[in-house]
């Protein structure tokens, strides 16, 4: 479920997007779902995940910072920009 929510998320926003919503795109039921800010909460822990990886990733490739920071601005840089991307939070 977490895939798909975070799919949601970011086409429609976090806050934009009801419980009952979650629900529907989902298939399950209120009871399984859990209140809507524990679904939030895990989206957002599970994105932080991603991105500390990544820097951890950028950090293990080389010892010097001036490495570290040329990475990550090419790979901010180079991520694909979308239309779908609703950016209100």
């Amino acid at each position: 479920m977490s895939l798909m929510l975070q799919g949601l998320f970011y086409r429609e926003g976090i806050r934009i997007v009801g419980i009952d919503r979650i629900i529907a795109e989902a298939d399950i039921t209120k009871a399984t779902s859990g209140p809507k800010k524990d679904l939030d909460l895990a989206n957002m822990k599970r994105r932080h995940a991603l991105v500390m990886k990544g820097f951890s990733q950028v950090l293990a490739q080389s010892p010097h910072a001036r490495d570290h920071l040329a990475e990550i601005s090419t790979g901010l840089t180079s991520r694909p920009s979308t239309s779908s991307f609703a950016a209100v939070l």
